[in-house]
């Protein structure tokens, strides 16, 4: 069995366990992105015969610890964008629907001979839900681009982003 030693500056020691050679590089991949902020020593231990351990030396320069406490997955990111953008989605189909549904009255009103629905009712109607709808198609663009721009990173191997709230 083998494993992926890690020790980080201030000499905390994590041990993960793993037998094939894709496995020993993507967790010490997935170690370098869960302590970014940290100088960590990265060994690979070859638990079956105890032989000496081939060592990989990861560097980063010293940063500020709070600023990795706020970093988040990529993959989490993903899904609350991907969340935000169902919201914003589904809101501006109810502002849709709205509006179709003042357009269906006035048309109906038309071909109703007591009552007749003004046009200038109609319109400030569907001018006051405007400013809604244009304002909820600028977020839903936003978050798309967000979203192909953090897929791009994700592609490119990065694991965590900064949490922005």
């Amino acid at each position: 069995m083998m494993g992926v030693k890690l020790v980080t500056v201030i000499g905390e020691k994590h041990m993960i366990p793993t037998s094939k050679k894709k496995e020993v590089q993507q967790a010490m991949n997935d170690a370098k992105a869960r302590f970014a902020g940290n100088q960590v020593q990265t060994n690979v231990v070859d638990t079956r015969n105890d032989a000496k351990a081939r060592s990989v030396e990861y560097k980063q320069p010293q940063t500020n610890v709070a600023v990795t406490r706020n970093m988040i997955p990529i993959d989490e990111y993903l899904a609350q964008l991907k969340d935000r953008r169902d919201t914003l989605q589904l809101e501006l189909n109810g502002i849709n629907t709205q509006m179709s549904n003042i357009r269906a009255r006035y048309q109906q009103s038309r071909s109703n001979f007591i009552f007749k629905e003004s046009a200038y009712g109609k319109n400030s109607q569907l001018k006051s839900l405007q400013p809604t709808k244009e304002k909820l198609q600028r977020e839903i663009l936003a978050v798309k681009t967000e979203i192909t721009r953090i897929q791009t990173l994700k592609k490119q191997g990065t694991t965590t982003v900064p949490n922005i709230k």
